[in-house]
């Protein structure tokens, strides 16, 4: 997953670029080679946040589609942002958790 997002173990630490000139201000990720999910919380503009996700999961845990099992880039996880706020992630072994600002819990 790693060489796929252009970094590699033992290198030296390079800038991920984010589309739409997103800020990041939270990382989370699995904790396992397989599946290899790496989540970003993003501010898309102010006060706007959104959850991306990158890496390969055959279990869904991208979140970025039904169909998608890797994603070589961040993308937005399939939900609406609009009324979703995510505000914290927990992520091991082959399952993932998201809790929304008003105490709802995803997974």
């Amino acid at each position: 997953f790693l060489k796929d997002i252009k970094l590699e173990c033992g290198k030296k630490y390079s800038k991920i670029d984010l589309a739409k000139s997103a800020k990041a201000l939270k990382v989370y990720c699995t904790n396992v080679e397989k599946p290899c999910v790496a989540y970003v919380m993003v501010e898309v503009s102010k006060g706007k946040t959104e959850l991306w996700s990158a890496g390969e999961s055959s279990k869904g845990l991208l979140g970025q589609g039904e169909n998608t099992k890797k994603s070589q880039s961040f993308a937005k996880l399939d939900y609406d942002s609009d009324k979703v706020n995510f505000v914290e992630v927990f992520s091991k072994y082959d399952h993932t958790l998201a809790l929304t600002d008003d105490g709802q819990l995803y997974g």
